[in-house]
This record gives structure tokens, C-alpha cells and sequence, in this order.
């Protein structure tokens, strides 16, 4: 056990610093929260051209009024080596996935969401110089 905690705890440095998405050019800080490890919005294009957007579209109406810059979207604990589970937000549809993260060779994270079941889709983060 103590081998897998280790493990774990390297990954989970590994996974910390800052990340491109294949999404609008969005960049995503990736940093320790507790015991977990959480995602927050650094950029986007959409950010660039409207830095004071909100998070209009999420479900819960008294959430809409938080500014994207800096939300939270993304908390993840260790699951397995090398594997991360938690949950990931898209303010673009107001969604909340279930999701999956593994640490991939040449800097690269792999998200695969699962909004239900077998609906799911993935995503490859790179790592921002």
C-alpha cells in the first residue's frame, strides 16, 4: 500500500502547472486542493475578447454570476496508478462530467468525460511552456 500512496503522489505532482486545451485556445492551472488535486480557468480567446464573462449557462442560477476567470473546474483524487477520477465543469454548455485523467509520456494529460454511461468523449491536454 505505502508503494501505491507514493505512486500516486508523484502523479499527482506531475499533473500540476498549467494547461493548453484543444478547446479555444483555453489554458487550465492545475494545482493541489487538499487532498485532491483541482482545475481552474487561467484563459481563453473568449477571455481575451470578454474578461469579465460569467458562467451564464450553468443549471444552478445563483452560480451564474461567477466570473470564468479563475472558476474551478475540475477536481480529481488518485483512483489507481496512474488514474485520477473526479469530476470536470464546461461553462460552454454548463455541464458537469464524471471524469478520468492519466498522466501521458511527453506531457500530456488525457481527460475522458462521461456525462451517462456509455456517453462519453476525450480530450488531450498539453503542458504550456
Amino acid at each position: 500500500m505505502p508503494h501505491l500512496l507514493v505512486a500516486a503522489l508523484s502523479t499527482a505532482t506531475a499533473l500540476l502547472g498549467v494547461w493548453n486545451t484543444p478547446v479555444d485556445r483555453s489554458q487550465v492551472r492545475v494545482e493541489s486542493c487538499g487532498e485532491d488535486v483541482c482545475g481552474y480557468v487561467v484563459s481563453s480567446t473568449r477571455l481575451t475578447a470578454e474578461p469579465d464573462q460569467r458562467d451564464v449557462r450553468n443549471p444552478d442560477l445563483s452560480l451564474r454570476s461567477r466570473l470564468i476567470r479563475n472558476l474551478k473546474i475540475m477536481q480529481i483524487h488518485p483512483a489507481s496508478e496512474g488514474q485520477f477520477r473526479g469530476w470536470v465543469y464546461d461553462p460552454k454548455s454548463g455541464h458537469t462530467y464524471q471524469v478520468v485523467v492519466r498522466m501521458r509520456a511527453g506531457d500530456h494529460l488525457e481527460l475522458t468525460g462521461c456525462i451517462f454511461g456509455p456517453l462519453c468523449g476525450s480530450q488531450s491536454w498539453n503542458r504550456a511552456p
